[in-house]
């Protein structure tokens, strides 16, 4: 997946994203959300009980997958 065509696609989203975000980025379900940044698989930062995820980590993470 070529960069500026994923950066493109994330324009319309803040910097510092919420779980909510990544939601409607991916497609995906709260659930599965959850998963992937429990798990790592998506990196964030954790600020109390909340997820916080930089734009710049889910773009690491999309680029991965390609």
């Amino acid at each position: 997946m070529n960069i500026k065509i994923t950066a493109a696609m994330l324009r319309g989203y803040p910097a510092m994203m919420a779980v909510k975000d990544i939601q409607a980025a991916l497609q995906i379900g709260r659930t599965k959300a959850y998963q992937m940044l429990q798990s790592g698989e998506i990196a964030s930062i954790r600020v109390g009980r909340k997820y916080l995820i930089p734009k710049v980590y889910l773009l690491e993470y999309l680029q991965g997958i390609a």
